[in-house]
């Protein structure tokens, strides 16, 4: 290899770390500590107005009184109207961080990861609840549609209870699919029309940690007394804490 040829390849790679570098995320632990800080905020004013509006204590000293199981933290199901509260607050909440602690130049490209956010975790419980529902009021008409195939056999009650949960599980997860999708799709048709923006980008793992709160709401329609199903539930104000901090770190790209 010639030293032309190796000094070409320096430069590429040379060009390549400086693009990578300027793509960066550039938030130092204190601005990742405040955009965090805003967003636990504004997850716990959409839990604090839920609470409220359910007829719970919001003052701290009233709510430890009383046992956590008794608490609305330790009560409430989360649904679609829940879920799309939550993911508001924790947007508005990151969106107030990222502007407060990061350069005023990357606010547009958080308003964008906004609008990406809240799509993602709005579109797909939406067609969840759909499908959850559609198939409750069908179920009774598969199981008479499929229960000579079973007349012969013998099913214990968990069987039972599990064939007669599986058109919402299937309906749900389908939903579940789909509204990803859709999710994905109108972020990005509200992003062009908004904002003039076509980065078209597929769903990452990182929007993917907010559809935990799904995945629990599957398993809500499926059943709200499974001590199991509640007991996970639990975490669906923390995994919602993702997409306001997601939006907070937003920046725009130096190419």
């Amino acid at each position: 290899m010639t030293i032309q040829k190796i000094q070409n390849i320096n430069t590429v790679n040379q060009t390549f770390t400086a693009k990578k570098n300027d793509n960066s995320d550039k938030l130092s632990v204190g601005r990742r500590i405040g955009i965090g800080a805003t967003t636990v905020l504004g997850v716990g004013t959409a839990l604090a107005a839920m609470a409220k509006l359910n007829k719970y204590p919001v003052i701290p000293k009233d709510i430890l009184k009383k046992p956590f199981k008794d608490t609305f933290l330790g009560k409430k199901e989360y649904f679609e109207k829940e879920i799309i509260a939550l993911a508001v607050g924790s947007c508005a909440g990151g969106l107030a961080g990222g502007a407060i602690f990061d350069k005023k130049e990357n606010l547009p490209a958080k308003c964008r990861e906004s609008v990406v956010q809240l799509a993602n975790a709005a579109t797909p419980i939406l067609f969840v609840g759909a499908g959850a529902r559609l198939a409750e009021k069908a179920t009774p008409k598969i199981k008479e549609f499929v229960k000579p195939m079973f007349k012969n056999i013998e099913m214990g009650a968990g069987f039972k209870k599990f064939l007669g949960a599986t058109p919402k599980i299937a309906a749900s997860l389908t939903g579940l699919a789909v509204g990803m999708y859709a999710g994905n799709r109108l972020s990005h048709l509200l992003n062009t029309k908004l904002f003039g923006a076509k980065d078209d980008r597929p769903v990452a793992l990182k929007d993917l940690s907010a559809h935990m709160d799904d995945l629990c709401e599957v398993g809500s329609f499926i059943s709200t007394t499974n001590p199991v199903i509640h007991a996970a539930s639990r975490f669906i104000p923390v995994a919602m804490l993702v997409p306001g901090i997601e939006t907070g770190k937003a920046q725009e790209r130096k190419d």
